[in-house]
């Protein structure tokens, strides 16, 4: 038994129903959409400064808000990839609404940025002396 594609079906009937209409000399209707053009591709630089500057948020909590790992955004900053499609759309509009991010994933503010400074020192301090 052959399978339905609802798909296919929609398209031959709208167009019987064209072909119908024309043989009635009735008048074919067409409507308009517009279509909103693509961003523009972001570099790591771009990345990583909406990251930092503007959303002021770690690598990981960016991820997060993505919902993308955290290798993804480390390969976007690095320049090794492109952010591309939804995800792309999504930091563009960031870029005009930093706050859009964490609305969407249902928190009011940012998240805060991790200190790497902090961990940097509390490794140093529990380093090995040299002597």
């Amino acid at each position: 038994m052959a399978r339905r594609n609802e798909f296919y079906e929609g398209i031959r009937d709208a167009m019987l129903d064209g072909i119908e209409s024309l043989k009635q000399g009735k008048t074919l209707t067409r409507r308009e959409v517009s279509v909103v053009p693509l961003p523009n591709r972001m570099t790591g630089r771009e990345v990583l400064l909406l990251r930092v500057r503007k959303l002021r948020v770690s690598q990981h909590v960016f991820a997060h808000l993505l919902n993308v790992a955290p290798a993804t955004v480390q390969a976007w900053e690095q320049g090794r990839n492109r952010p591309t499609g939804a995800t792309l759309r999504l930091l563009r509009l960031a870029e005009k609404d930093p706050t859009i991010l964490s609305r969407l994933v249902g928190r009011g503010r940012a998240l805060p940025m991790r200190h790497a400074g902090a961990a940097r020192r509390r490794r140093s301090l529990t380093a090995p002396q040299r002597g």
